[in-house]
């Protein structure tokens, strides 16, 4: 295999697109109200279209992250790595009965304006605030490295210039052109995805001899395997991990800034429920692309028997830009076009998560402390902190480009400290309706504990079992005879599993290689002590941050004391019988609800008699009268179509 690299109309494509990203930017900043108003600025004046806030939810949540460590994971673990996209579906059927009927009449801008409405107090809302916006400055970190890093090894630019890049272009249309440029930003960047994955997908299995032959190498070699039923949660892929564990891992998806900013931009409730139908399976056609390169790429290598990750050519992440460039070698400007759709779905991704870090410090710590503000003044100051945040964004992405490992599994670990106490926080406040927010709090806090101390176990033990990778491609067509191993390849079939089993004849330099790829993958030591407990699945982080949260919460709440029902405003609770379960005998909802009727609180609420209620209750109502609420007792029901 000879070298290969970017030649000038791949930098040519490359340019252009990303070029254009920012001219749409420039033309959202000088055209319509030219964002004068935050309320623009941030959500378009709640004017956009249904079509273009589809693609860019979609395309904002579907990352490099996406494109690189996914295809991976596929290669190396093989197909059971498809079985989480399936959560996605639920992922989104729930946003229909939770996130849209109780956000959207709100008309916030920053999700977490919800926990003072719900309560009435700051703290929780400023502890959510600073969660969100680690998760969105640490992914768009994220998000910055792993194209600059691919783009380093197999084309030699350096990483700086590309992070750079990424991050001046998203910077620059985002802070000048709002979320309309973001939103249409997005729309130009997923045509130019799509075009990438499938030029890969059409060009490799071409390559390879047909998607039947791929399909074949990678059912002969065990990468197709059934997936494993173990219950034991160490396991890192099994059948309860990928569908519970990474479904409840994407459950804060909906609650995110950048999802709940996308639903409050349409017109009405039930476009952005249309939206959220469709998005699912959107979902997963994406993703399941995504699995098929990591596919195409190993049967390719596996046909020119020159595995590159075990040859050392290559480290994890540059897998897919290593094969584009080789298989358009012939085909300029191709490898450009698909380097262009990689950081095209990371910028789209920065760019949303700037937008959305905007928004939550406007509203949840500048407006509260300068009551006054005018509107002018609001946009100049999201303009300014989104040109702040690209700068962290850049800052940390250095900081990333130290860490070892897949992007894919350092990505779910690390944003699980931050992830899990937003989905603890949000549904306990949802579907508690004597909540507290001190309970509230103290479990969000207890879940970000417990979740960090997982993952820094994980970081530093020395006798964690790490997950066996599936055979590798044979390398035997990587090196010169003269200064080679020989190798031989034999078939072996188990069962309805065949496998690939590479034995050494003679080698000279190879074994090094075989040893420094390999060890560090195939680490089976049994972990002893306390790293037992740090060997669980980062599949289940979340979940069991989420246990945590809602006991700790549910036990500060008996402590504290609990409000009654006349204290809460049920605009701001949701029954989860009634929004998943509404078949139910009536007594089996109202146990889900925690023995709250809560439509019957709500009946009361608005001076419906039922079964002899006193008119002394009716008159009280369900809100306590203080002049300091915040809770406005004309504020829109939350609908429940």
């Amino acid at each position: 295999m000879t070298e290969v690299g970017f030649v000038t109309v791949d930098f040519v494509v490359f340019a252009l697109v990303m070029l254009a990203s920012i001219l749409i930017g420039t033309y959202y900043a000088v055209s319509g109200g030219k964002n004068k108003t935050s309320l623009e600025f941030h959500l378009g004046n709640r004017q956009m279209k249904f079509l273009p806030i589809l693609i860019s939810l979609m395309v904002s949540n579907q990352s490099s992250i996406m494109m690189l460590g996914y295809p991976v994971e596929t290669y190396l673990f093989g197909g059971v790595i498809w079985l989480p996209v399936l959560g996605y579906i639920f992922v989104f059927l729930a946003c229909v009965r939770i996130v849209i009927p109780l956000f959207h009449p709100m008309k916030i801008t920053s999700v977490n304006e919800y926990f003072e409405l719900r309560y009435g107090a700051v703290a929780v809302r400023r502890f959510a605030s600073i969660c969100g916006a680690m998760v969105d400055t640490m992914y768009s970190a994220l998000v910055l490295y792993g194209p600059a890093i691919a783009m380093e090894g197999v084309t030699g630019v350096p990483f700086w210039v590309s992070v750079l890049s990424m991050a001046v272009s998203s910077i620059i249309y985002t802070s000048i052109g709002g979320i309309k440029a973001v939103v249409w930003t997005d729309v130009f960047q997923f045509l130019i995805l799509y075009m990438g994955i499938f030029a890969v997908l059409i060009k490799g299995s071409m390559l390879v001899g047909g998607l039947d032959k791929v399909w074949d190498i990678n059912l002969k070699t065990g990468r197709l395997q059934p997936v494993s039923f173990d219950i034991d949660p160490t396991r890192q892929y099994t059948f309860w991990s990928l569908m519970i564990g990474s479904t409840v891992k994407a459950l804060v998806i909906p609650f995110r800034q950048t999802s709940v900013q996308r639903v409050c931009c349409t017109k009405s409730a039930k476009e952005a429920k249309f939206i959220f139908y469709l998005i699912g399976p959107a979902f997963v056609l994406t993703m399941s692309l995504a699995m098929a390169m990591g596919m195409v790429a190993y049967a390719y290598y596996y046909t020119l028997r020159c595995d590159p990750i075990l040859s050392k050519k290559i480290v994890y992440n540059q897998l897919i830009p290593y094969m584009v460039l080789d298989i358009f070698r012939n085909e300029p400007g191709m490898a450009g076009l698909f380097m262009a759709s990689l950081f095209s779905a990371s910028l789209s991704t920065v760019s949303s998560n700037l937008s959305g870090l905007s928004a939550i410090t406007l509203e949840d710590f500048i407006k509260p402390n300068f009551k006054k503000m005018s509107e002018t003044k609001a946009a100049i100051i999201s303009k300014v902190t989104v040109v702040l945040y690209g700068l962290l964004a850049t800052g940390l992405a250095f900081l990333v480009a130290e860490m070892k490992g897949s992007l894919y599994r350092v990505a779910l670990s690390i944003m699980s400290v931050f992830t899990a106490p937003l989905l603890g926080m949000f549904l306990y406040s949802i579907f508690f309706p004597r909540a507290t927010h001190m309970g509230c709090l103290i479990g969000g806090i207890a879940g970000m504990a417990i979740t960090l101390w997982i993952s820094m176990g994980q970081s530093f033990s020395t006798s964690l079992r790490r997950e066996k990778p599936l055979p590798f491609a044979p390398i035997d067509n990587c090196f010169p005879v003269a200064n080679s191993t020989f190798l031989n390849s034999s078939i072996t079939t188990h069962g309805n599993i065949t496998t690939t089993i590479t034995t050494t004849t003679f080698a000279t330099s190879v074994p090094d290689i075989l040893n420094s790829t390999i060890a560090p993958l195939v680490q089976n030591t049994g972990p002893q002590g306390l790293d037992r407990f740090y060997a669980i699945s980062y599949y289940w982080f979340d979940t069991l941050a989420l246990i945590v949260i809602l006991t700790v919460a549910i036990v500060v709440s008996y402590i504290v004391g609990r409000p009654s029902l006349r204290q809460v405003n049920m605009k701001y609770v949701l029954s989860f019988s009634d929004q998943f379960f509404p078949c139910l005998p009536e007594k089996a909802r109202i146990f889900l609800t925690c023995g709250v009727d809560i439509a019957k609180q709500r009946r009361r609420k608005c001076g419906v008699h039922e079964n002899g209620d006193s008119q002394h209750e009716l008159a009280v109502g369900l809100i306590p009268e203080s002049p300091t609420s915040p809770v406005s007792a004309t504020s829109e029901t939350p609908g429940f179509s």
